[in-house]
């Protein structure tokens, strides 16, 4: 389920949970009494190989917290980042332990890697920089607030999104900060909160939770052009919740975003001219490729739009209320995980569902990613697994 976050309360509530969720997502779900059930699995009529090349552990995992840890796929390894403090560097190809460290100390954005460095942020507002040869810290400093999602980096910046609506700009060698992008947060928002996204040699794209998508500046944090991609309305603030929580996605020079309650939109990266926008409810994003984009809506529903136009070429249905993730495109297929941990294989031509696997009971809940062929995957028990379709 989703849990809203109500920005006037502790910081600390935004990680640890909140009194009073169950009655949010009640309103948004309808109740536990007439809330529609999630769909049952059944025998699919065929099924494709679907390899699981290793598996490894990211730690204790992140029991209630609404966290969504991720992988980082970067030079033949992947990185990871435990609820209980633990960053490991793992062998892209075998999973085996390259590296590890416990910070000691509750973590609450998945690992980023670039530039020499593994970056994660620790509940206490920190974000920490590590060396991704061993593990040996580099350097720790404070942030505005704590923040939800990684970093990125790129050409001696690291850039974060913290849960105050702030994205900042920090020098790699000694994690001084360099610039700062203030942003305005309502009164109640979604706890997902999108990552930052690179584009071109300067760029740095980032969503809102007030429905804002923004283009600034790598190097000074400078702001070119700010869109909305939903406008809040309604007479409560639970109605107004409009947030971006999953990452934007950028095919050339296009860039693709979708919010909660608001709608899906294509737009030009270097004006954010509107090429197409529909209606169209997400609270974990998309995912594209070349021809399609793909959206996991509110209900767990995955719809293909065509990426010239924005018009509907498929929705999945068999899948509602699974509590999926953001699809991602992998060859022929579209994956997306679920409540169960539950990986999902879909046709890329039609939607057809066409192989599943289970790789954490606990649950997926952060986005998976796809780099040369290979899903990675970070379930909520903490397990992480590689897996490669078949044919």
């Amino acid at each position: 389920m989703l849990k809203p976050v109500i920005r006037s309360a502790a910081l600390s509530l935004l990680i640890l949970g909140l009194g009073g969720c169950s009655t949010i997502s009640d309103w948004m779900f309808g109740g536990d009494d007439n809330r529609e059930p999630p769909a049952e699995l059944t025998p699919l009529s065929s099924s494709i190989g679907i390899n699981q090349l290793w598996s490894a552990s990211a730690g204790t995992g992140v029991g209630e917290d609404w966290i969504r840890f991720r992988p980082a796929v970067n030079g033949g390894r992947v990185y990871v980042a435990g609820r209980d403090g633990e960053v490991r560097a793992l062998n892209a190809a075998s999973g085996a332990t390259i590296w590890s460290i416990d910070l000691d100390m509750p973590l609450s954005s998945g690992a980023a890697v670039g530039d020499g460095l593994v970056l994660v942020s620790g509940d206490n507002g920190e974000l920490i920089a590590l060396s991704d040869t061993d593990g040996t810290e580099r350097w720790r400093v404070p942030l505005t607030a704590p923040a939800l999602s990684p970093a990125v980096v790129k050409t001696g910046i690291v850039v974060v999104r913290t849960v105050d609506g702030n994205i900042a700009g920090f020098d790699v060698p000694t994690g001084g900060r360099v610039w700062v992008y203030p942003r305005r947060v309502p009164a109640l928002t979604m706890r997902g909160v999108s990552a930052p996204v690179l584009v071109g040699k300067n760029g740095v794209l980032s969503g809102s939770d007030s429905g804002k998508l923004s283009l600034v500046t790598l190097e000074k944090g400078f702001p070119v052009w700010e869109r909305d991609i939903a406008v809040a309305s309604g007479n409560s603030e639970l109605a107004r919740m409009v947030d971006i929580d999953g990452d934007p996605v950028v095919v050339g020079n296009i860039v693709f975003a979708v919010a909660f309650q608001g709608r899906a939109a294509a737009l030009n990266v270097q004006d954010g001219q509107a090429l197409w926008s529909r209606e169209l409810s997400s609270s974990v994003g998309l995912g594209a490729d070349t021809e399609q984009v793909y959206v996991t809506d509110e209900k767990s529903d995955v719809w293909s739009l065509d990426i010239s136009t924005g018009a509907s070429l498929w929705r999945q249905t068999d899948l509602h209320r699974r509590q999926l993730t953001a699809p991602v495109a992998i060859g022929k297929y579209v994956a997306v995980g679920d409540f169960e941990g539950y990986v999902h294989w879909l046709s890329r031509e039609d939607g057809r569902l066409v192989g599943r696997i289970q790789v954490d009971a606990g649950g997926i809940l952060g986005p998976m990613v796809e780099s040369d062929g290979v899903l990675y995957v970070q379930g909520r028990g903490g397990n992480v697994v590689a897996l490669r379709p078949g044919a």
